[in-house]
């Protein structure tokens, strides 16, 4: 067992692990049975289960007479086979009390951190990939979101491009106080409601764009069921949340892989996404860059040429 399992098991003892220490020896536990054997084995060298394992090593007398007069047969090697067992007992006792019950409580508490550090002030750049078997067919005004590309801007900015089969830019867009729509050799086409021209960003038909992300965090929080997802090989946390009914607005489902320590949403995988106007049922939000772009980047001015026409919509 390395030493870091072994701090892990000790510290789970002390009661001094963060949520996510106690996560990672979840998981670790789950993951083989001999690294519950371990655990026990663990487990027998420390005064809090040698205290409750003490009672099952004492034997009662027999008929009023006193052990002595046995020959020693419960002594040596079966004594010891039977406190491992006890010991074996209780530390899965331990396992399905301790570890598995509380997970629902840790994924809310890892939402918790995620609202709190959502705020984040830099611009972020997000490649938007089609997970279907399937490619999207190109409608009219509705270029395909494969391989598209998302700009944020904390708290209510972005611009979504989004690449037609001629290779020109379909762009969408809002800078926070006017929503905006650009389509190549079109009339651009501009309003005061900021969700005007959201439909291309994924979940937003059922209301979670992840533009706003402390509010969609929010929102997944009041309506979806969550569990928690062992570490994957980048290193990130997971967070699985599975909608609750169909009463409330989103996709089925919607997983987040982020940085525990930071709270950096790496990647967003919405599955369950409608399809009355096309589209896929299923896609992935990469966050590709971390890097400010110039003040007026989320202006639609500054996606188009300065001789096309603009339209009010309101």
């Amino acid at each position: 067992m390395s030493g870091r399992y072994s701090y892990l098991i000790n510290g789970h003892l002390d009661g001094c692990l963060s949520s996510e220490e106690e996560f990672e020896l979840n998981t670790w536990l789950k993951a083989d049975e001999a690294h519950i054997v371990l655990f026990v084995e663990s487990v027998q060298l420390h005064n809090r289960l040698r205290e409750v394992v003490r009672p099952q090593m004492a034997i009662a007398p027999r008929n009023g007479r006193d052990n002595s007069t046995y020959p020693n047969t419960w002594g040596g090697g079966m004594r010891k086979k039977l406190v491992y067992a006890a010991c074996v007992c209780l530390a899965f006792a331990l396992f399905l009390g301790i570890y598995l019950i509380p997970t629902s409580r840790s994924a809310a508490s890892e939402l918790e951190k995620l609202i709190e550090k959502s705020t984040l002030r830099i611009d972020r750049t997000y490649v938007i990939r089609n997970l279907d078997e399937e490619p999207e067919s190109e409608q009219e005004n509705r270029p395909p979101i494969d391989q598209a590309k998302l700009y944020v801007r904390y708290p209510d900015q972005f611009v979504l491009e989004r690449k037609q089969t001629d290779d020109k830019l379909f762009v969408t867009g809002c800078d926070g106080m006017r929503s905006w729509s650009a389509p190549p050799n079109r009339t651009v086409r501009v309003s005061k409601d900021l969700s005007r021209f959201r439909g291309g960003v994924p979940g937003n038909q059922q209301g979670i764009p992840f533009v706003d992300l402390q509010k969609d965090l929010q929102k997944i929080k009041e309506a979806y069921n969550l569990k928690l997802l062992a570490k994957n090989t980048k290193g990130w946390l997971g967070l699985h949340a599975e909608k609750k009914s169909q009463e409330y607005r989103g996709p089925a489902e919607v997983d987040l892989w982020y940085d525990s320590k930071t709270g950096l949403v790496y990647q967003m995988i919405f599955n369950g996404l409608p399809r009355a106007r096309g589209g896929p049922r299923s896609v992935s939000v990469d966050l590709v860059e971390l890097k400010q772009l110039p003040p007026d980047f989320f202006h639609h001015e500054s996606h188009h040429e300065s001789n096309r026409k603009v339209v009010e919509d309101d």
